[in-house]
């Protein structure tokens, strides 16, 4: 628009000053109004180039505004007398400014480097001058300026901070804008173990070798949920769960590693763009944000933008791809569409899940050499494995997709990082690492188990208490085959950074896995170190380690020490060339996961029956609650899970083991029970009671399983967890009590744990409080008369039964 139009605005503003009459005029009565009284009162508007030259009225707004150029204005004043009044001011445009300046709610004094936030326009951070103030008697005092960046001194502890921010650039300044921290200056927290895995890895990286962190910082949309404080961190305390004091560990823990490039997860949305993205920057990294469909939170790659470069970056819903049959067919093999489209359970899933999936296409500066890295976070459900796999499954076909289009597939190193909420001997891990799962694996049998029956996606929250499920009626609970998919990985088998050892990466009540992972293809690329991963009593406060360093009182995730429920895996890697490449890329193992590999108990949860029931297929023994005590578990036809047992329990040989059924019907599969009356069964399984009978000789029980003894006890607990593992392995168990032989029987999972090891998995189903004597021992062998061969739970309420069937007790 020309700049005459200036004439008029200011004439406009004059006229406003004339009262309402003009006011109510139309449009085009305004402005010829607005020029009388413009000219009566001797408003004049002019715009002088630097020598002073007056521009004219034709020229455009965007022309005529210039720095260093001059708004001349002319005006006579209504009141009588008044003189023709001039005045000239200086046109700056583009002036820097702080337009918003925030502290976090709560500095942290030591270590930690506060950072304001700072909306900035037309300046940068290292061009304005900084003021960092700390309250005192007197006032403000100064304690430190010129950067933008402060570690506190924790003498200031107690006290409100202050920054003062003064725009400016090239010489021009703007105008100041200062921020106070709401809450005093906290203590600084005990860093010792971040702090020595940052030295670790500072002494061990060579210069030319490539550093990648992947790290799951917890989102603030979780961790403010009712849900997170009561029943995921109940033992934290709320300063140290807020989101503003866990950022600053995050960024000072992140900072600390100089990783070259850096895959987070759980970013929240709004954090990005006001704290992550301009910290990261001022560090000298580049990156981008991938939401979930959610918009709630989402992932964050960042690499280092002076040895790396981006030829190209994207960011994918994984949803988008499950509703697209013809890309499935293409990529995941015939008949992968067509079969999730006629599955309408799985395919309303899979429509349904929010799962964002970056990748970055990097190529190294100097060498030019190409790196793909992939960043994730799966859906969570422990039900959903089957969709953790899928959704895999997709993420490695667009990676090569992505490859085959930049024409390097073959020619690219690669790397999968990220929160795959999956352990290591899951299907999505066994896809990743052995470059396939079969149509066979049993994680497919959650595809009938696992339903979506409701869920508010607006909220973008992924806690149970948001989320609905249903275990439908009909499920396959009784070992019925079903028929998956067989996946292949494109990349071939890849190396896990960790060797799959990791006992957990995720360490919260309820909940102990390893779940968060770097993968890389060892054709291109070899492990030279991984930072060390924390131990239970790394989490632990100092109080609540003795001076041998045996756990008091076991410490959780998040902590003051730890900001989030994740811990942070991170690992050196040389680039290798067609003759250096190895098998693994220098980790020992790639797949199966090690079997010395440290046992964390898992959740005695539905969801993790499938997995208890591979294991013993498998010939490995678990350990398992039951309605009395804690037992560990082998098929009762495996001559090697029997072994295992007597093992695990140093058991002598001669001392039997139980078994253990998912419904009374099944007696008779195992022992003699024709002679029995009809009901009395029933009457005590499911129940705290071992019914000893004659051993059925056709029973396909293991030879090993109490070698010369005609007899075997039988049980069906009144545990949900450990019928649905017996249902799922569709065949008996063999039980006994989870101790050293001849050692208290175990009421926790913490009583145990000297045998841990032995086993395949431990799962916890929290204290038990039926007493630590176990079931009672029914001895039925003989028609019409028992025996009470060991006393335990319930001995009373057994006698009453048998009295009232006619059994006598045997004298």
């Amino acid at each position: 628009k020309p700049l005459e139009r200036i004439r008029r605005t200011v004439s406009s503003a004059c006229l406003g000053n004339q009262g309402g009459r003009e006011r109510k005029k139309s449009r085009g009565e305004h402005s010829a109004a607005a020029s009388d009284v413009a000219a009566d009162l001797g408003v004049s508007c002019t715009i002088l180039d630097r020598i002073g030259k007056p521009v004219p009225e034709t020229t455009t707004n965007s022309e005529a505004w210039q720095t260093g150029y001059t708004l001349e204005l002319k005006y006579t004043l209504k009141e009588e007398n008044a003189g023709l009044l001039e005045k000239k001011l200086r046109i700056e445009t583009n002036l820097p400014a702080c337009s918003e300046i925030s502290l976090p709610k709560r500095v942290v004094a030591g270590d930690i480097v506060t950072s304001p936030y700072a909306r900035l326009e037309f300046c940068s951070r290292g061009d304005c001058k900084w003021l960092w103030c700390v309250e005192s008697e007197k006032g403000w005092e100064l304690v430190a300026e010129g950067k933008p960046d402060l570690a506190v001194d924790e003498q200031h502890v107690g006290k409100r901070i202050k920054i003062k921010c003064e725009p400016a650039c090239g010489g021009r300044l703007g105008e100041p804008r200062e921020a106070v921290s709401v809450e005093p200056v906290m203590g600084a927290p005990r860093l010792e173990f971040m702090k020595a895995r940052h030295e670790r890895m500072a002494r061990s990286k060579p210069d030319t070798s490539l550093r990648i962190m992947t790290y799951n910082i917890l989102a603030d949309v979780y961790s403010k949920t009712d849900y997170a404080r009561d029943v995921l961190f109940p033992e934290i305390a709320p300063e140290h769960l807020d989101t503003g004091y866990r950022q600053q560990l995050s960024l000072f823990e992140i900072g600390g590693f100089a990783s070259d490039v850096v895959c987070l997860q759980e970013m929240d949305t709004y954090l990005y763009d006001k704290f992550w993205s301009p910290r990261l920057e001022s560090m000298g990294y580049s990156g981008f944000f991938g939401p979930k469909t959610s918009k709630a939170e989402g992932c964050a790659l960042f690499w280092k933008s002076g040895r790396l470069s981006a030829i190209g970056k994207e960011s994918i819903h994984i949803r988008d791809y499950f509703g697209d049959e013809q890309w499935l067919e293409q990529h995941l093999g015939v008949g992968v569409g067509r079969a999730i489209a006629s599955d309408p359970n799985l395919a309303a899933i899979l429509k349904k899940i929010s799962t964002a999936a970056q990748f970055v296409l990097l190529e190294e500066n100097d060498s030019k050499r190409k790196i793909l890295v992939t960043n994730t976070h799966l859906y969570f459900h422990p039900g959903a494995s089957h969709v953790r796999s899928l959704s895999v499954a997709v993420m490695l076909a667009y990676a090569s997709d992505l490859l085959s289009r930049h024409k390097l597939l073959g020619d690219c190193v690669v790397l999968i990082c990220g929160d795959l909420n999956s352990e290591p001997d899951t299907g999505a891990i066994e896809l990743l690492a052995k470059g396939s799962v079969s149509r066979e694996h049993y994680e497919w049998l959650d595809c009938l188990r696992f339903s979506w029956k409701g869920r508010d996606e607006e909220a973008g929250f992924e806690q149970d208490e948001e989320l609905k499920y249903e275990l439908d009626a009909g499920s396959a609970l009784g070992g019925e085959a079903v028929t998956g998919f067989y996946l292949k990985n494109p990349f071939g088998p890849l190396t896990s950074a960790d060797g799959l050892r990791s006992s957990f990466t995720n360490y919260v009540k309820g909940y102990i896995g390893a779940l968060d992972y770097i993968f890389f293809n060892p054709q291109g690329m070899k492990l030279e170190d991984f930072a060390p991963l924390p131990l239970e009593r790394d989490l632990c406060r100092e109080e609540d380690v003795d001076s041998e360093g045996r756990v008091l009182k076991q410490g959780y995730l998040p902590s003051q020490a730890f900001p989030s429920d994740h811990v942070s895996l991170v690992a050196d890697f040389s680039f290798l060339d067609a003759s250096g490449a190895t098998a693994t890329g220098g980790v020992p193992l790639a797949w199966p996961p090690p079997e010395d590999r440290e046992v964390m108990p898992l959740p005695a949860s539905r969801w993790n029956e499938g997995k208890a029931a591979d294991a013993l297929r498998q010939g490995k023994i678990i350990a398992v609650p039951t309605d009395t005590i804690y037992g560990v578990a082998a098929a009762a036809s495996s001559d090697e899970g029997i072994d295992r047992i007597y093992d695990a329990k140093q058991r002598p040989a001669f001392l039997p083991l139980a078994l253990c059924i998912a419904h009374a019907s099944e007696i008779g599969r195992y022992g003699e029970a024709s002679h029995l009356p009809g009901g009395l069964v029933e009457e005590f399984l499911p129940g705290p009671y071992t019914l000893l009978l004659n051993r059925k000789e056709d029973s396909e029980l293991s030879k090993n399983l109490n070698p010369g003894t005609k007899t075997v006890g039988i049980r069906v607990p009144e545990s949900s967890f450990v019928r649905g593992v017996v249902s799922q392995l569709g065949f008996a168990i063999a039980l006994t009590s989870a101790n050293i032989s001849g050692g208290q029987s175990s009421t926790a999972v913490g009583h145990f744990r000297e045998i841990w090891s032995k086993c395949a998995n431990v799962y916890d189903g929290g204290s038990l409080n039926a007493g630590t004597s176990g079931s009672t021992i029914i001895d039925l062998t003989q028609e019409g008369v028992y025996k009470i061969v060991r006393k335990g739970c319930s001995e009373a309420e057994a006698r009453s039964i048998l009295e009232r069937y006619g059994i006598n007790e045997q004298q």
